[in-house]
């Protein structure tokens, strides 16, 4: 681990979703918004990692490299396999149902074909 991580130490179990990076200095990114950089965000899949230029390979990687802002803690007691769905499609489905007030007695439909809302 880098120094410069904080909210992460040696063991903790931590979870990855679909966004590696972003560039960290467009509008979108300077606003917390790195899921919609303007540079387009590194996917776990199908782009080009900026630190050693290559391909990501998603769940066919061996280890990634990617600041904690994009890391999440694995509560205790859930199963990774079943957290991992969490990770894609419910990180791109979640912006959408926060930014249309979604909650207690909402009524939502989501559909999808091939992935789910959008994190642009």
């Amino acid at each position: 681990m880098g120094k410069a991580v904080t909210r992460f130490h040696v063991g903790d179990k931590a979870a990855v979703g679909n966004i590696l990076d972003s560039c960290g200095k467009c509008a979108a990114c300077l606003a917390g918004r790195g899921n919609w950089c303007e540079s387009y965000p590194v996917l776990t899949y199908g782009s080009v990692d900026p630190k050693d230029g290559l391909p990501t390979r998603g769940g066919f990687a061996d280890e990634y490299v990617l600041p904690d802002k994009f890391t999440y803690h694995l509560p205790e007691g859930l199963d990774p396999a079943g957290v991992a769905p969490l990770m894609c499609a419910g990180t791109t489905t979640y912006v959408p149902l926060k930014r249309w007030g979604a909650g207690p007695g909402k009524t939502v439909g989501v559909v999808g074909m091939g992935g789910l809302g959008t994190s642009r």
